[in-house]
């Protein structure tokens, strides 16, 4: 691309960016108005190059995307800015964000029948499958143990502790909720030779299959929401962490190694807390703060739930069924799978009037799952009924 032809149109332009490997003269660019994503990307390139600036990664030097105005960069900058009906005699802002590389199959693993939850932490991978068992894999394929309990299909797991590293028991903690209403509580002990499961406790309480599972942010509490309609709360921590102060130490290690005993069965839990509001089953579920979870189902809407107080202090309409919500703690916007095909982003802090951000169209069928990325505030990831898994970059 020639930029010192003057027969062409130029624009003024500034690069900034959020990326510190990203750093651009802060300075003014006359730019042909004829350059697309790839031109600029060139650009930057070069800049980078004369700069010095590093990978970190050691990686070969990715291309670029660029933000104009709250959207992506997809054809000329002429193009662009007319129909942002942007002056081309202003000086533009241009952010520049690094361009995803195309997505590799990097393994594959085999389960005997549909896969309906996935939960991944630092060591290991949860699945959840139809054939009513729980699996747990390494991060490069391979099966390390399962966890059997369930008498009919898991329908979603969720780590409880993040890795054994952070619990004084050298153990991790998961859960897994079932078509046969029952939530199950489980440890993985990582200090043999091979990770041992124990099943710990199984929550009672939901009439109906139990869809969805969300852990509170201090990891103490665990919510499930049902086709029964309703949101339980249930405690969290495995009963030999809750011991009573008054009791000697000798009482103290007796109970725990009674409850460390090859003897040792599955006890029984019923809810804290029970919640009720919904009109049509319940099917997704997340819990963003230490006092406020939020419900999604077949009834249109999402619901907010004050758990201090055990009321719905706000709901937001929507025109379809919800499939699944997620929040951001990057952005905090709640990103919905809905059924017309649509994903919608909604700011809970926002009025009523405002409450929908933006809707994404470009699935051809149901949206089944979203996925906020977890260091990129402006990615998502979303799955459909179409076949496709879809990265969307916005601003």
């Amino acid at each position: 691309m020639d930029f010192e032809t003057e027969k062409v149109k130029h624009i003024q332009a500034v690069f900034t960016s959020k990326h510190h490997r990203l750093k651009v003269p802060d300075s003014q660019f006359s730019i042909p108005v004829s350059a697309n994503r790839r031109d600029l990307s060139s650009l930057i390139a070069h800049f980078l190059e004369g700069s010095g600036s590093d990978n970190d990664d050691g990686e070969a030097e990715r291309e670029t995307e660029f933000i104009i105005r709250g959207d992506l960069l997809r054809s000329s900058l002429e193009s662009h800015l007319a129909n942002k009906t942007v002056s081309s005699e202003a000086v533009i802002e241009i952010e520049v964000i690094e361009r995803n590389p195309p997505p590799r199959l990097a393994d594959v693993f085999d389960h005997k029948d549909w896969v309906s939850g996935v939960h991944i932490n630092t060591h290991y991978i949860l699945t959840g499958s139809y054939d009513s068992t729980v699996r747990i894999w390494t991060h490069d394929g391979q099966m390390k143990c399962s966890a059997e309990g369930h008498t009919s299909p898991v329908k979603d797991v969720v780590w409880i502790s993040s890795d054994a590293s952070s619990s004084d028991s050298g153990r991790v903690l998961f859960a897994s909720a079932s078509q046969d209403q029952n939530v199950h509580i489980w440890s993985l002990a990582e200090s043999t030779a091979e990770p041992q499961v124990e099943h710990l406790h199984t929550c009672k309480g939901h009439a109906r299959s139990v869809e969805s599972l969300a852990v509170n942010p201090s990891h103490d509490k665990l919510c499930s929401v049902s086709w029964d309609k309703m949101l339980k709360i249930w405690s969290a921590v495995p009963d030999d962490v809750m011991v009573d102060e008054v009791e000697s130490e000798d009482q103290i290690a007796l109970k725990r190694a009674k409850i460390n005993s090859n003897q040792r069965r599955a006890t029984t839990r019923t809810p804290l807390l029970t919640l009720q509001g919904h009109t049509q089953p319940v099917s997704t579920v997340v819990w963003p703060t230490g006092d406020e979870v939020l419900s999604a189902g077949m009834d249109h809407c999402i619901r907010i739930w004050d758990i201090v107080s055990g009321v719905n202090k706000s709901t937001l309409n929507g025109p379809k069924v919800f499939h699944c919500i997620h929040h951001s703690h990057l952005n905090s916007l709640v990103a919905s799978a809905n059924s017309d095909k649509l994903v919608r982003l909604w700011d809970t802090r926002a009025g009523e009037s405002s409450m929908v951000q933006s809707a994404l169209a470009s699935h051809q069928g149901w949206v089944i799952a979203v996925q906020w990325a977890p260091n990129r505030e402006h990615q998502l990831l979303s799955g459909s009924y179409d076949s496709s898994l879809k990265s969307v970059i916005f601003k």
